[in-house]
Parts: C-alpha cells; sequence; structure tokens
C-alpha cells in the first residue's frame, strides 16, 4: 500500500514504500534472470559481493582479455524486469530507473578521477545513484525517469548532462534492455531527495521531429539544496 509524503526539498510527492525492482543475470549468456531491487543491487556494490573479479578485471591490460572476465560477471536490466532473456519483446515492466554511463574514452575529464566525478554527479538534482563502473574507469548514474517516456527521457537527459556537466552519455543507454555489468564501490553515492527528470523539451535539441510533451512545473533550482548521502562499508 502507498504512503505518500511530500519531499519538500525535491518538491515533490513520493511514495515511501516504492520499491524499485529490475533483472539480474547470473551472464551475458543466462535466459533465465532472477528480479532483484535497487537496494539489492546497491548492496552488491558496496559490499563487494563480485570484489574478487572486479579486482581481477581492473587489473588486466588487455582488452580482450578484460572482455572475457566481464562476460563472466552478473549484469542487470537497470530499467526493467525481464522474462526469459533481455530482449524487447522479453520486458515485463519497467522499473521506472534508467542507468547512464560515461565512460573516460569519451570523457577525458574522467581519467583518473573516477571517484570525484561519482561524487560530483550524486549531487545532481536528477541522480540517485552514482558508483563506479565494472573497468573502474568510468561512472554510472541511476536516474528516476517516468516510464512510459524513456526513449525521450534518455535524450533530453543527454542534452542535460552534456549543459550541465559537460559529459557525453554512451548512446547505448538510450535501450531499454541495456544490461549493466556488476560493479564493485565501496563508495557507490546517494542522492536521497533526487527528483523525477522531466524536463522532455531539452529532447528537441537532439530530435527536432520528437512529439512535444505537456510541460510540467518543476520547484525552482534554487530552492533545492540536494542531499548527498554517501554510504560507505563498515570497517
Amino acid at each position: 500500500m502507498a504512503k505518500l509524503s511530500f519531499n519538500a526539498v525535491s518538491g515533490e510527492i513520493v511514495d515511501e514504500c516504492q520499491v524499485y525492482e529490475f533483472s539480474i543475470f547470473k551472464s551475458l549468456a543466462d535466459p533465465c534472470p532472477q528480479t532483484i531491487t535497487l537496494d539489492e543491487f546497491v548492496e552488491m556494490i558496496q559490499g563487494g559481493e563480485f570484489s574478487d573479479e572486479i579486482k581481477r578485471l581492473r587489473a588486466e591490460q588487455d582488452e580482450d582479455r578484460q572482455k572475457a572476465i566481464k562476460r563472466t560477471l552478473p549484469c542487470v536490466t537497470v530499467s526493467g524486469v525481464f522474462s526469459g532473456g533481455h530482449h524487447s519483446t522479453n520486458l515485463a515492466s519497467h522499473s521506472g530507473l534508467i542507468c547512464l554511463d560515461f565512460d573516460a574514452d569519451q570523457n577525458a575529464a574522467l581519467a583518473g578521477m573516477a571517484d570525484h566525478w561519482r561524487d560530483k554527479l550524486a549531487e545532481d538534482q536528477f541522480v540517485k545513484h552514482a558508483f563506479v563502473s565494472a573497468r573502474g574507469n568510468g561512472v554510472a548514474a541511476i536516474c528516476r525517469i517516468e516510464p512510459d517516456n524513456h526513449a525521450m527521457a534518455f535524450d533530453a537527459l543527454a542534452v542535460y548532462f552534456k549543459k550541465e556537466h559537460g559529459l557525453n552519455v554512451d548512446k547505448a543507454c538510450r535501450d531499454v534492455t541495456r544490461l549493466r555489468f556488476m560493479s564493485w564501490d565501496d563508495g557507490i553515492a546517494e542522492n536521497t531527495n533526487s527528483r523525477v527528470f522531466k524536463r522532455y523539451t531539452l529532447a528537441q535539441e537532439v530530435n527536432p521531429a520528437a512529439p512535444q510533451q505537456q510541460q510540467h512545473v518543476e520547484a525552482p533550482t534554487e530552492a533545492i539544496d540536494t542531499t548527498l548521502t554517501k554510504t560507505r562499508k563498515n570497517e
């Protein structure tokens, strides 16, 4: 049962009982995913459930061997619950989330600065979680979106992050079936007051032919004091 309350920081009515769910696959070849919650996913990353594999991946210099190691890692479809595979036809329900990748090879500023950019992105009003990627040279940001507007939300978010942070988003993240490899980051950051992204007019800068969406009224940015909570593994 929903428990609604008003978040004065984000300016939104939120459901305190809302649980975000999506699928986890044992590997790329796994046809039978399990369903996990966002909280469980965060705990896996923070707690280092696959730290041995991630350490080996990050220590490997050969790109082909890196890819081979990654193929053995569990992976998730952050944007939804899937059944029988991870094709679009297998989508059972959208999670209301999208995971954006910021890779060092597309963003020179990230080189050797993944921790810094993780913390910086987690301060953004539209980022719910940010963490260092599996190979350790990029950052992933999970944002809340409206399930029915996945593609348009991605287009608009790509423009938003370019304008606000000067970062290029991996275009493959536009695909609702996008798989994200498990990572390890005990400094994974959370913004407890993140907002649902609805600035669809920004998508017009990517695709002028995109249909117009009704403009949503948002609380003034100046009034938002985004809270950054960094959870770290207990010593």
